[in-house]
């Protein structure tokens, strides 16, 4: 029962539905009946031994509580450092499920929770495109800069870009199955739907997909030197390219014929420059605006912050003053780092800088322990696509980053040797 409860939540863990009251979802209640299955069942308690990992874990908690301290709101603050919380008790339910041997289970878990949304979300768009049926959950239909009015896929997350950060931690973890590997059917199957999947998102979050894409696929052409450097290069322009997508719009370059009109909701106000001789007219995106809103924020409250969740509140000034639009009025930060600065100062961006060193250092000790298992492979690949992706998204707040890390501490304790690979199918 506990390996189908654990699968069931980790397949889950990105649908956004129902949405309930403090954030919760159907999922996180299949979380709480697998976290017991999997506790109760569990016979050799010891004392734990904490790692760097778990230490700065801890740390990055303790880095919220001044910000609830000295909030203005303590009570908005305080549900927030719960539901943290309640992210680091994923990370420990889903490390003890590893010691218990649950670790190919896990990693499916993880697969599936990319690989059945791309499948509905590219099942969806072709019953939208051929007989014009669909659903927003599913398949919403947005304005978007130089594209115009287009179909995008969503799948049941929150949003495209939501699904596409799905993708970044759920393709490495698909691509290296052994059950996905075994048949040339099925990885031409899987690639073809993943890929169309990011694609199709038409989001900024696909720099994470690529750069997940090209950690998992690695080893593979370490041997072709040229594939290997056009891979690479390849990833770097797509990452900077849509960095850069996310920050600004090009509307018009010069006299040349090439000019954009579109109106979309991402822009946020409209400007001019001249580079080198030629005048480029160019409008600020949402992401790139709302970074300096949190900048500014960090600014005038430099040491607890404006308290966790609290973002919203800087927001609406903003919007007041004619910095955001009118979908941006009450908007989450956007961006890791620029949103804990904002929310909890410098004690908290320093603990989450601290725990993305610690996550890195954990993870290259893994891999050099582990060379040739598949899931700490996938692991190392999604954790770091994920946060390629942390510059334009809240990725601390990602419950499949937490099953992630979960993963790397689990399989930290193990022996090299001790799961032939990691190709055991207890699932």
């Amino acid at each position: 029962m506990r390996t189908w409860l654990l699968l069931l939540f980790l397949a889950t863990m990105a649908v956004d539905r129902p949405r309930l009251p403090f954030n919760a979802r159907l999922t996180d209640f299949v979380f709480v009946a697998a976290a017991l299955a999997i506790v109760l069942s569990h016979k050799h308690w010891s004392r734990p031994r904490f790692t760097a990992l778990d230490f700065a874990i801890l740390g990055y908690v303790a880095g919220s509580v001044p910000a609830v301290i000295f909030s203005p709101d303590p009570r908005v603050s305080g549900i927030e450092l719960v539901r943290q919380l309640y992210l680091v008790a994923i990370y420990v339910v889903i490390a003890v499920a590893v010691r218990q041997g649950l670790a190919a289970t896990v990693a499916s878990g993880i697969a599936l929770s990319g690989a059945m949304l791309a499948a509905l979300g590219v099942a969806a768009f072709f019953v939208q495109t051929i007989f014009g049926i669909g659903t927003t959950a599913l398949t919403p239909v947005m304005t978007l800069p130089y594209v115009g009015e287009t179909v995008r896929i969503q799948a049941l997350t929150a949003s495209p870009a939501m699904l596409a950060c799905v993708l970044a931690m759920a393709v490495p973890f698909v691509a290296l199955h052994p059950f996905v590997i075994a048949s040339r059917a099925r990885t031409v199957a899987a690639a073809a739907t993943l890929g169309f999947a990011a694609v199709l998102t038409y989001s900024h979050s696909v720099a994470g997909v690529a750069a997940s894409t090209l950690i998992a696929a690695w080893e593979s052409i370490r041997s072709r030197l040229p594939v290997r450097r056009a891979a690479l290069a390849l990833t770097i322009l797509v990452v900077l390219a849509l960095n850069f997508a996310a920050s600004v719009s090009i509307r018009s370059i010069g006299q040349s014929r090439f000019r954009d009109d579109t109106v979309f909701q991402y822009g946020v106000d409209q400007g001019r420059a001249e580079i080198a001789g030629v005048n480029v007219e160019y409008q600020t995106m949402s992401y790139l605006r709302i970074k300096q809103v949190a900048w500014d924020a960090f600014r005038g409250a430099p040491l607890f912050g404006i308290g966790l969740d609290r973002f919203h509140r800087v927001t609406e000034i903003a919007y007041a003053q004619g910095r955001l639009t009118a979908p941006y009025r009450a908007i989450d930060p956007h961006s890791s780092l620029f949103g804990r600065l904002a929310e909890a100062g410098v004690a908290g961006g320093i603990t989450l800088i601290a725990l993305w060193i610690a996550i890195g250092v954990t993870v290259d000790r893994l891999r050099a322990r582990h060379r040739d298992d598949w899931i700490v492979i996938a692991a190392a690949a999604g954790i770091i696509g994920t946060l390629v992706n942390s510059m334009n998204a809240d990725v601390m707040n990602f419950r499949f980053l937490w099953a992630a890390l979960g993963l790397v501490r689990g399989l930290s304790n193990e022996p090299p040797s001790s799961r032939e690979g990691g190709t055991s199918s207890e699932a």
